[in-house]
């Protein structure tokens, strides 16, 4: 298993919609440019978790996890960054 290379990991990050990626796993809803919902990382009755699609970034103001789509996938798979960079470009057809 060798490196990706990062012009790759560019290409990946910037073809994956991290909104699809995360709602996946979370039932997010918009609330203005971001959208948010329950952190799958600690127990919460109200939403911190927020996802910013046009940063591309990740946030939970209860727990502070944060992060890009890889980090998120990271976490919440226990995989480590060349698994979930395999996995993201899988979904979006690149090797």
């Amino acid at each position: 298993m060798g490196l990706i290379p990062d012009e790759t990991i560019r290409l990946v990050r910037d073809r994956v919609d991290i909104v699809q990626v995360i709602g996946g796993y979370v039932a997010l809803k918009k609330q203005g440019q971001r959208y948010a919902g329950l952190c799958p990382f600690h127990d919460e009755k109200t939403p911190s978790f927020t996802v910013s699609p046009d940063k591309k970034l990740f946030y939970c103001f209860g727990c502070h996890a944060g992060g890009d789509v890889f980090a998120f996938v990271m976490k919440h798979e226990g995989l480590d960054f060349h698994e979930a960079a395999r996995k993201l470009g899988g979904d979006v057809g690149i090797e």
